[in-house]
């Protein structure tokens, strides 16, 4: 079934349920993340670094901390806009 022929409960539990990082992880910015924030250029498509640690900050909102492999990035990154290498190369 399409994700948008769900309710809208279902709809916000798969996406919830795809995101799963762990320290140690190799991440980037998602690619969705960065069209709707008009992010093209520049070094936040290709900013990749080490997540250090996750803070729940709410029963569905978790920061993921972040070593940066380059300068100027924020340190602290909700995770729903990131993504794992791996989805990364597969274009998510």
């Amino acid at each position: 079934m399409a994700d948008w022929a769900l309710d809208p409960p279902e709809r916000s539990r798969l996406v919830t349920n795809l995101i799963t990082l762990q320290v140690g992880d190799r991440v980037g910015y998602r690619a969705a993340f960065l069209r709707s924030t008009g992010q093209f250029t520049g070094p936040a498509p290709f900013a990749r670094g080490t997540v250090i640690a996750l803070n729940a900050v709410g029963p569905q909102a978790t920061i993921a901390e972040i070593a940066w492999d380059t300068t100027h990035m924020p340190s602290r990154v909700h995770v729903a806009n990131l993504a794992t290498q791996r989805e990364i190369e597969l274009g998510y």
